[in-house]
């Protein structure tokens, strides 16, 4: 039976269907976010049957929840054996679901897609592909469920085993632009470090890493999609009554269409800061006799929690502009290390305010010449000191102080997860600039001063 997979595949999918048929993301990873009936599943359930059968590499497939092991992942891939009218081939094994490529002459072979949940990743651990290498191909099915990414990372290092494999992520993304997936794989086509695929959905950036002193190159291309990329040649895929809900959402609640069917980050109303400005640092605009100058400190709690310290100019017609950070992860900073940084970013009488929570930290800062006084903590202050930073005009240089611009972008309160619904409450985490925002501007905070 031959297929034409022009007839499989829209156009849309085609470039990077290819890319990874043709062994150019060899190491790499392909990013398929997108809309509700974008076919991204579909399309990345052909790749890895037709990866396996092309390379005679084994595939591991993964959704987070086992539950979801036959519904998002086993099913998908059984409509599309027999799509391409290989079904014959495999031979179904359960307990793990594993679908086995069978040799000509009917035995097993050792190749195969394997299925799996990765609530447990201790499981994962001693898992190996069938002649005991790595997986050539690993995909994650909603990706954007897993907690990190750093939870991803461990489980490619124990599942690729030290192969140059494929990675393919799918999901639609969420809605707040805070959470991992959407700060990891949201490319701004702006950056410098990222060019255009050259399909007009897909942008592209390439990472270089050394192993054994020898240096390489991936590459990790994110491609965006909804059901408008269906529509126009197979509309019979979808269904009127899907397109009536799609045109209804976009009717009535343009920011849920936006979501749920283009596949867009819109933003949460979870999201605590909407004053912020990208801004160029100009010391002219720094010039005012109504300005203060403003330094804070937030100490970290140790390994990757990092430590954070902020430089702000304060104006009293409610601006605020964000001029200098220090920002490094707890464990990669010695006391010494941070009071040399500090001297070299403060003047002699300039003051610091530190976290109060780390008293003795402080004085060992001061022993070394290093202005730092505790910060005034109160009943209530985190919350009044974020309403506080809410009335006002924040000016931030995203390329001077990029981890102050992530943070205050990227805040949001908790949701509630039973109901979905947005809470009064401050997450807390990710907010170490912004704690130290709140450090510097005490006295302005309570005294207006």
């Amino acid at each position: 039976m031959e297929v034409n997979l022009d007839e499989l595949v829209v156009p849309a999918f085609r470039k990077v269907f290819s890319a990874v048929l043709n062994n150019e993301l060899s190491g790499g990873e392909l990013v398929c976010k997108g809309g509700r009936n974008s076919t991204k599943s579909v399309v990345l359930g052909y790749l890895c049957i037709l990866y396996l059968l092309k390379m005679h590499q084994s595939v591991a497939a993964l959704v987070l929840h086992n539950n979801r092991v036959q519904s998002r992942l086993l099913n998908n891939l059984l409509f599309c054996l027999d799509k391409l009218g290989v079904r014959h081939l495999f031979k179904l094994r359960k307990s793990p679901a594993e679908l086995v490529l069978l040799n000509p002459d009917g035995t097993e072979s050792d190749c195969s897609i394997v299925f799996l949940g990765a609530e447990n990743p201790e499981v994962l651990k001693s898992l190996k592909s069938r002649d005991g290498s790595g997986f050539g191909l690993i995909f994650f099915e909603e990706a954007s469920n897993f907690r990190a990414y750093k939870d991803i990372q461990n489980i490619k290092l124990t599942l690729l085993r030290g192969t140059a494999g494929v990675t393919l992520y799918s999901y639609n993304p969420p809605k707040d632009r805070s959470l991992w997936i959407n700060s990891t794989f949201n490319y701004a086509e702006s950056d410098e470090q990222v060019e255009d695929f050259g399909d007009g959905h897909s942008l592209k950036r390439t990472f270089t890493y050394k192993v054994n002193g020898e240096e390489r190159t991936a590459v990790r291309i994110v491609h965006s999609s909804s059901y408008l990329d269906v529509v126009e040649e197979h509309p019979d895929w979808l269904g009127s009554a899907f397109l009536a809900e799609a045109e209804q959402a976009k009717e009535s609640n343009e920011d849920y269409y936006k979501n749920v069917f283009l596949g867009q980050s819109t933003g949460s109303d979870a999201n605590v800061f909407h004053n912020i400005h990208d801004w160029t640092y100009n010391v002219e605009d720094l010039k005012s006799c109504d300005t203060s100058v403003h330094r804070g400190l937030d100490h970290s709690n140790g390994g990757a929690d990092p430590t954070g310290f902020i430089v702000c100019y304060y104006q009293k017609t409610r601006k605020l502009f964000i001029v200098d950070e220090y920002y490094k992860a707890g464990a990669d900073v010695s006391i010494d290390g941070l009071a040399a940084a500090l001297k070299s970013r403060v003047k002699d009488f300039d003051v610091i305010y530190g976290d109060s929570a780390q008293p003795l930290l402080n004085r060992e800062l001061s022993n070394r010449g290093v202005p730092v006084m505790n910060c005034k903590k109160y009943p209530g202050s985190v919350k009044s000191g974020v309403h506080f930073l809410q009335g006002l005009q924040i000016y931030i240089d995203k390329v001077k102080t990029p981890n102050a611009w992530r943070e205050f972008n990227n805040y949001s309160y908790l949701i509630d997860k039973d109901t979905d619904e947005v809470t009064s409450e401050l997450q807390d985490k990710d907010n170490h600039l912004i704690d130290a925002c709140r450090y510097a501007l005490q006295d302005v905070i309570r005294f207006g001063v």
